[in-house]
């Protein structure tokens, strides 16, 4: 495995001055918009028509697992009890059907597999939905350009996503400074925020340590590590203006975190990774998710269940023992030799609440996860992309938000979603990003006005983008938004030390896998294919499964 491979490359970004947003890694479109909807049941890409006068979100699926799993005992006592018969047995159970789960699934594939997820869809926030033609995401829009004949450039060939892709190097890419530029053709002040960040490139390259570390750099990976991003690029420094407020937006698009909070050894990984360019699908990662599900459906529509919801896990007579509430709302219990869990920490713990030793539980229970919101701007009509994303700058660094102080940047970002496919038909959509790096952000997001108020915010920032692009507000059709509570681990200082890693990735018991990006705390798709990836061959080591 080459260099880039261990580098986990965020789908959120570019870095600096060509940064992406939180385009990355469970939504119930049905109740959420009042929009018609075409799909079937669990597929990952849908298509809508207006009126878009909804007033709720899209994204997570969360009044269900909060309801049930805090009130586990008595939901189930409501239910008529534990069966006491098995009802199925399968060989490989997985648990979460967002991005993880998928590529779990499909390493997996020529295995009795069954994939369960709670929500109504499969996909996680690598979702997407098409307008007239126009597909575009709800979630993560790209990934980085592959090594070539690396195991994600085969994976991508594989599944015929290769030759669909179009790439975008770092010296195409636009940011709105007052309008439409491309810093490295500016004179001045923009041009020698330019030529800075070249030099940080120049002085962060050389000698990086991978993710995860390999053993020969883990006293390098541990040292950036230990240090905050901001530490790091002030004992590098100084920086020109514009770089450091491009890259504490990058720091909070990609994520979910300020430059004062983010580990060092992760975020310049990210940066360093994305300088090649990017890879844009039609619909975003949504793409991905949907030729997974489409493939592994191929297998038996049986095998992906949406709506299902597992409650608890044990191990016993040498298999793991699954209690879960099928989409009908029956309680069953099914059988596997193995188990992988894809869903994160923050549900994982209370799912394996039997098998996980208090230790390991307290770890779990403390970890950090950021919220965001994705809004797509339709437009009436199609507008030639000038490039794929688009970053927002105001010319101040802004300063790290708390809860008592909000930030004043409501779109962190935005993409043309019609880049990747410019001869489709159908309007333009644009798909823009909203961090909220702070914590305590959830309890705002429980506001029952939020949705009207994110809308308001959206189109106002919004407006003033397309009119530096010339771009009327009457061409705005409509405003969907996708809200995610809480899809982004933060990389704090200190995860990937090895009691760390070894707290959040590996096995709990004999038989019970974890693959999620947080097994690593790195929000990206690179993270959910490693953690897929080291869960499938630790279960062929222990060989749990016949010959498949």
């Amino acid at each position: 495995m080459d260099r880039r491979e261990f580098l986990f490359r965020s789908a959120c970004g570019l870095g600096a001055l060509y940064l992406g947003g939180l385009r990355h890694a469970f939504a119930r479109p049905v109740a959420s918009f009042n929009a018609k909807l075409d799909f079937d049941a669990g597929h990952p890409w849908v298509k809508v028509e207006g009126p878009f006068d909804g007033t709720k979100f899209s994204g997570d699926e969360h009044r269900r697992p909060h309801d049930i799993l805090w009130h586990l005992e008595q939901y189930i006592a409501g239910k008529g009890g534990r069966p006491s018969s098995i009802a199925e047995s399968v060989d490989v159970l997985i648990v979460g059907g967002g991005t993880a789960g998928l590529l779990s699934a499909y390493r997996f594939r020529h295995h009795n597999f069954l994939v369960v997820e709670q929500a109504s869809q499969f996909g996680g926030n690598a979702r997407s939905e098409e307008y007239r033609g126009a597909a575009y995401s709800l979630g993560p829009a790209y990934v980085t350009i592959p090594d070539a004949g690396s195991e994600l450039e085969k994976f991508y060939q594989e599944l015929n996503l290769r030759a669909e892709a179009r790439e975008e190097a770092p010296d195409k890419t636009r940011v709105l400074f007052g309008a439409l530029k491309n810093l490295r053709e500016e004179p001045g002040a923009a041009g020698e925020s330019a030529r800075a960040w070249e030099e940080l490139l120049s002085r962060l390259l050389p000698n990086l340590p991978s993710l995860p570390p390999l053993s020969a750099e883990k006293e390098k990976s541990d040292a950036l590590d230990s240090l905050t991003a901001e530490s790091w690029l002030k004992a590098q420094g100084p920086w020109h203006p514009l770089v450091m407020e491009q890259l504490q937006l990058y720091a909070w698009s990609s994520f979910g975190g300020s430059l004062d909070e983010i580990s060092a050894a992760q975020f310049l990984n990210f940066v360093a990774s994305e300088t090649r360019g990017v890879m844009a699908f039609s619909g975003g990662n949504g793409a991905i998710t949907r030729r997974l599900y489409e493939r592994l459906k191929e297998k038996g529509e049986h095998r992906l269940r949406a709506g299902t919801m597992v409650l608890e896990i044990k191990e016993e007579g040498g298999y793991v023992e699954v209690l879960l509430e099928d989409a009908g709302g029956s309680l069953r219990r099914i059988r596997a030799s193995a188990l992988v869990m894809a869903a994160p920490k923050y549900v994982a713990r209370f799912l394996l609440k039997a098998m996980l030793p208090a230790p390991r539980e307290a770890v779990w229970r403390e970890l950090p996860y950021r919220a965001y919101a994705v809004a797509n701007i339709l437009l009436k009509e199609k507008v030639e992309a000038p490039a794929f994303d688009i970053y927002c700058l105001k010319g101040t660094v802004p300063p790290s938000p708390s809860f008592g102080r909000r930030t004043d940047r409501p779109v962190a970002d935005f993409v043309f979603a019609n880049w990747a496919a410019p001869d489709a038909e159908g309007p333009t959509v644009l798909t823009a990003y909203r961090p909220f790096p702070l914590d305590g952000a959830r309890n705002f997001l429980l506001n029952p006005m939020l949705h009207d108020r994110l809308k308001a915010e959206f189109k106002a920032d919004m407006e003033q983008n397309l009119k530096a692009m010339g771009i009327g507000p009457d061409q705005i059709a409509g405003i969907r938004i996708a809200l995610w509570g809480h899809s982004l681990p933060l990389a704090r200082p200190g995860y990937l030390s090895s009691a760390a890693l070894a707290d959040l990735g590996g096995r709990v018991g004999e038989r019970v896998f974890l693959a999620n990006q947080d097994n690593f705390m790195n929000p990206s798709f690179e993270a959910c294919f490693e953690a897929a990836k080291l869960s499938w061959e630790e279960v062929c080591a222990k060989k749990l499964l016949p010959l498949g």
